[in-house]
């Protein structure tokens, strides 16, 4: 009798062991994923409209403790509708300027948002710009990936 209870009380603690360690692997990652994403922030500093589309000046600050890297980020306005507006399957890659930030510094990219091929400038949302933005954390590794898309105010 005394065995059994010592064979179950082995096996217990290897598996509460094994569940601690699984944690502890999990857990840094997800706080720091949420910690680039809670503090990488994106705003519209310029807008010029032209008869091709509106030329946008973006700011993105890396307010994060972590060096991130950037890869790639997409940008359009939402289409309108009666009740508000839809996602814009179109997407426009904007050119970004640095493949590197540091912990507290910023980076300004332009992107130009086209009218008239599939839409017309009045279908638009222009008060909102959506994103997506791709980027690795720490180092670029299939770990350390994370993804974050979002709506910003234009003006």
């Amino acid at each position: 009798m005394k065995k059994k209870i010592g064979v179950a009380a082995i096996i217990t603690i290897i598996l509460v062991s094994m569940v601690i360690i699984y944690i502890n692997n999990i857990t840094p990652k997800a706080e720091l994923v949420a910690n680039v994403i809670n503090n990488l922030s994106f705003a519209v500093q310029d807008s010029t409209a032209s008869n091709k589309g509106d030329l946008l000046i973006i700011k993105i600050v890396n307010n994060s403790d972590l060096k991130i890297y950037n890869d790639n980020v997409f940008f359009n306005y939402p289409i309108k509708q009666k009740n508000g507006y839809v996602e814009n399957k179109y997407k426009i890659e904007a050119v970004l300027t640095k493949k590197v930030m540091k912990p507290k510094e910023e980076m300004f990219i332009s992107v130009l948002i086209p009218f008239g091929d599939f839409i017309s400038e009045e279908n638009f949302h222009k008060d909102l710009l959506y994103y997506e933005y791709e980027g690795y954390y720490d180092k670029i590794s299939e770990k350390t990936s994370f993804f974050i898309s979002n709506y910003i105010p234009t003006n």
